[in-house]
């Protein structure tokens, strides 16, 4: 990846950003819906494979403890909701 240029760094932040959206709003899909993109960018998949990895588990991480926090927290509401019904 060293001999991309300036622009192309740009728009592959750009692509992994954007899928990041895709994968937290859907659920699934950021990383397929994204590499179509990269290889415009650069006809090279090889090169994207590894940030690919890295795009996962940090979205995927995000989604989880997005989703467990969520789900604490409405947990949390039915017990106060519980113990102020009796």
């Amino acid at each position: 990846m060293s001999d991309l240029s300036l622009i192309q760094y740009g728009l592959i932040a750009l692509i992994f950003i954007w899928s990041g959206f895709v994968r937290s709003g859907l659920g699934f899909g950021g990383a397929v819906l994204s590499l179509p993109f990269l290889l415009l960018v650069k006809d090279a998949p090889l090169v994207f494979l590894p940030i690919i990895a890295v795009h996962l588990l940090v979205f995927s991480s995000l989604t989880i403890w997005m989703n467990n926090r969520r789900s604490h927290r409405k947990s949390h509401r039915d017990k106060v909701i519980t113990v102020a019904r009796h």
